[in-house]
């Protein structure tokens, strides 16, 4: 991200379950090692085919998906002050400027 301070990482449900259990905890490291990534974070829901895990398909929509994914993500950094709301804050910001949204 140093390399393209403009890069955007997008997340969504398929990013709660990566079923290689050696991929699943580099991604988390990678994600651990990037005390930048929040400023360059954005959620999507890719409603309904990327659901997260744990979540029934039949009870996915996005809003669920979006803090699901958030909270996931809180679990992952376990920083203070970086809860499942601060994340859709920040990633809510993070699409407006990115995407020139005028909300």
């Amino acid at each position: 991200m140093s390399i393209f301070p403009n890069s955007v990482v997008s997340l969504n449900g398929a990013s709660t379950h990566i079923r290689d259990i050696d991929q699943d905890k580099v991604f988390k490291k990678w994600i651990r090692n990037h005390p930048t990534l929040l400023t360059h974070l954005v959620l999507e829901t890719d409603c309904p085919w990327l659901c997260p895990k744990h979540l029934p398909v039949h009870e996915f929509n996005p809003c669920s998906g979006i803090f699901i994914v958030s909270k996931w993500i809180e679990d992952v950094l376990r920083a203070p002050g970086k809860n499942a709301s601060a994340i859709i804050r920040i990633a809510n910001d993070n699409a407006k400027r990115t995407f020139s949204l005028p909300i």
